[in-house]
Protein backbone atom coordinates (compact mmCIF):
# COMPACT_ATOMS: atom_id res chain seq x y z
CA UNK A 1 0.00 0.00 0.00
CA UNK A 2 1.35 3.65 -0.71
CA UNK A 3 -0.38 6.71 -0.04
CA UNK A 4 -0.45 10.51 -0.31
CA UNK A 5 -2.59 12.80 2.17
CA UNK A 6 -3.49 16.53 2.37
CA UNK A 7 -6.18 19.11 3.23
CA UNK A 8 -8.07 21.66 1.51
CA UNK A 9 -7.20 20.73 -2.16
CA UNK A 10 -10.14 19.63 -3.64
CA UNK A 11 -12.70 22.34 -4.35
CA UNK A 12 -15.35 20.52 -3.48
CA UNK A 13 -14.13 19.03 -0.22
CA UNK A 14 -12.11 22.05 0.94
CA UNK A 15 -13.33 21.04 4.23
CA UNK A 16 -11.81 18.01 4.33
CA UNK A 17 -8.59 15.55 4.69
CA UNK A 18 -8.19 13.53 1.66
CA UNK A 19 -6.22 10.31 1.49
CA UNK A 20 -4.85 9.15 -1.55
CA UNK A 21 -4.14 5.18 -1.34
CA UNK A 22 -2.77 2.20 -3.59
CA UNK A 23 -4.26 -1.19 -2.68
CA UNK A 24 -2.70 -4.49 -4.09
CA UNK A 25 -5.79 -6.52 -3.56
CA UNK A 26 -9.44 -5.88 -2.65
CA UNK A 27 -8.73 -7.62 0.86
CA UNK A 28 -5.70 -4.63 1.38
CA UNK A 29 -8.54 -1.96 0.98
CA UNK A 30 -10.97 -3.84 2.80
CA UNK A 31 -8.71 -4.63 5.79
CA UNK A 32 -7.61 -1.00 5.76
CA UNK A 33 -11.01 0.35 5.52
CA UNK A 34 -12.01 -1.82 8.94
CA UNK A 35 -9.46 0.20 10.78
CA UNK A 36 -9.89 3.76 9.46
CA UNK A 37 -13.52 3.52 10.12
CA UNK A 38 -12.24 2.99 13.67
CA UNK A 39 -10.71 6.58 13.60
CA UNK A 40 -12.18 8.60 11.60
CA UNK A 41 -15.44 9.74 9.90
CA UNK A 42 -15.57 9.73 5.79
CA UNK A 43 -17.63 11.88 4.44
CA UNK A 44 -16.86 10.87 0.97
CA UNK A 45 -14.75 8.04 -1.22
CA UNK A 46 -14.18 7.37 -4.76
CA UNK A 47 -11.96 5.43 -7.27
CA UNK A 48 -9.00 7.74 -8.81
CA UNK A 49 -9.55 8.14 -12.09
CA UNK A 50 -7.00 6.80 -14.50
CA UNK A 51 -6.78 8.74 -18.22
CA UNK A 52 -8.17 5.86 -20.32
CA UNK A 53 -4.98 3.92 -22.00
CA UNK A 54 -2.90 5.42 -19.19
CA UNK A 55 -1.84 2.77 -17.44
CA UNK A 56 -2.63 -1.36 -18.32
CA UNK A 57 -2.56 -3.07 -15.40
CA UNK A 58 -2.55 -0.83 -12.16
CA UNK A 59 -3.10 -1.13 -8.30
CA UNK A 60 -6.85 0.10 -6.67
CA UNK A 61 -6.78 3.73 -6.62
CA UNK A 62 -8.66 4.96 -4.22
CA UNK A 63 -8.96 8.13 -2.33
CA UNK A 64 -10.74 8.83 1.17
CA UNK A 65 -11.74 12.61 2.41
CA UNK A 66 -12.14 12.30 5.61
CA UNK A 67 -14.36 14.95 8.45
CA UNK A 68 -11.69 17.14 10.56
CA UNK A 69 -12.43 15.87 14.15
CA UNK A 70 -11.33 17.49 17.61
CA UNK A 71 -8.63 15.13 17.78
CA UNK A 72 -7.33 16.33 14.74
CA UNK A 73 -6.12 19.80 15.66
CA UNK A 74 -3.29 20.48 13.84
CA UNK A 75 -0.74 21.11 16.26
CA UNK A 76 2.57 20.91 15.10
CA UNK A 77 2.54 21.12 11.67
CA UNK A 78 5.95 20.31 9.66
CA UNK A 79 7.57 19.26 13.07
CA UNK A 80 11.72 18.82 12.17
CA UNK A 81 11.62 19.85 8.72
CA UNK A 82 15.00 19.92 8.06
CA UNK A 83 14.43 20.50 4.12
CA UNK A 84 12.11 21.17 1.20
CA UNK A 85 9.02 23.43 1.13
CA UNK A 86 5.61 21.90 2.10
CA UNK A 87 2.72 24.67 0.52
CA UNK A 88 -0.53 24.56 2.23
CA UNK A 89 -4.29 25.93 0.62
CA UNK A 90 -6.11 28.18 2.27
CA UNK A 91 -3.49 29.25 4.89
CA UNK A 92 -2.03 28.45 8.52
CA UNK A 93 -1.73 30.11 11.54
CA UNK A 94 1.89 30.32 12.63
CA UNK A 95 1.18 29.53 16.66
CA UNK A 96 0.45 25.54 14.18
CA UNK A 97 3.70 24.99 13.35
CA UNK A 98 5.86 22.67 15.05
CA UNK A 99 9.45 23.13 15.81
CA UNK A 100 11.67 23.43 13.14
CA UNK A 101 9.06 25.44 10.68
CA UNK A 102 8.33 28.51 9.85
CA UNK A 103 6.00 30.20 7.30
CA UNK A 104 7.69 32.07 4.34
CA UNK A 105 6.63 34.58 1.55
CA UNK A 106 5.42 32.93 -1.40
CA UNK A 107 8.24 34.20 -4.09
CA UNK A 108 7.11 34.18 -8.12
CA UNK A 109 9.21 30.99 -8.25
CA UNK A 110 7.02 29.85 -5.83
CA UNK A 111 3.77 30.30 -7.66
CA UNK A 112 5.27 29.00 -10.98
CA UNK A 113 5.91 25.62 -9.33
CA UNK A 114 2.70 25.50 -7.88
CA UNK A 115 0.79 26.54 -11.16
CA UNK A 116 2.88 23.54 -12.98
CA UNK A 117 2.16 21.02 -10.14
CA UNK A 118 -1.58 22.18 -10.13
CA UNK A 119 -2.15 21.81 -13.68
CA UNK A 120 -0.67 18.41 -13.34
CA UNK A 121 -2.96 17.37 -11.22
CA UNK A 122 -5.91 18.87 -12.57
CA UNK A 123 -5.25 17.37 -15.91
CA UNK A 124 -5.19 13.69 -14.47
CA UNK A 125 -7.55 14.18 -11.91
CA UNK A 126 -10.30 16.72 -14.37
CA UNK A 127 -10.63 19.11 -11.29
CA UNK A 128 -10.36 23.03 -12.47
CA UNK A 129 -6.67 24.95 -12.17
CA UNK A 130 -8.06 27.88 -12.09
CA UNK A 131 -10.51 27.11 -8.68
CA UNK A 132 -7.85 25.51 -6.66
CA UNK A 133 -5.30 28.68 -7.73
CA UNK A 134 -8.17 30.67 -6.92
CA UNK A 135 -7.44 30.24 -3.13
CA UNK A 136 -4.33 31.56 -0.63
CA UNK A 137 -1.42 29.63 -0.20
CA UNK A 138 1.18 29.43 2.33
CA UNK A 139 4.81 28.29 2.31
CA UNK A 140 5.80 26.15 5.15
CA UNK A 141 9.85 26.14 5.05
CA UNK A 142 12.54 24.55 7.82
CA UNK A 143 14.46 27.24 9.77
CA UNK A 144 17.72 24.81 10.02
CA UNK A 145 18.75 21.86 8.06
CA UNK A 146 19.15 20.72 11.57
CA UNK A 147 16.45 21.47 13.65
CA UNK A 148 17.87 18.91 16.33
CA UNK A 149 21.61 19.03 15.80
CA UNK A 150 22.24 20.18 19.21
CA UNK A 151 20.47 16.70 20.49
CA UNK A 152 23.08 15.09 17.96
CA UNK A 153 26.20 16.96 19.61
CA UNK A 154 24.71 16.42 23.23
CA UNK A 155 24.68 12.67 22.91
CA UNK A 156 27.81 12.26 20.67
CA UNK A 157 29.59 14.27 23.58
CA UNK A 158 27.99 12.61 26.75
CA UNK A 159 29.04 8.91 25.13
CA UNK A 160 32.53 10.17 23.82
CA UNK A 161 34.83 7.46 24.41
CA UNK A 162 37.69 9.22 26.48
Amino acid sequence: MASGAGYGIYPDFKDAYVLHLMFEDAESKRAFERLLMKKFEVSHEEEIPVREGLLEAHPILWRYFLKPSPSMNGRFIATSIHGGVIYVRDGIRADRLGYGAAISELMDEDYELLESLIEDFCRATKYSKGAILSEEFTKIVPVSSRPYGILYQIKAHKYRVP
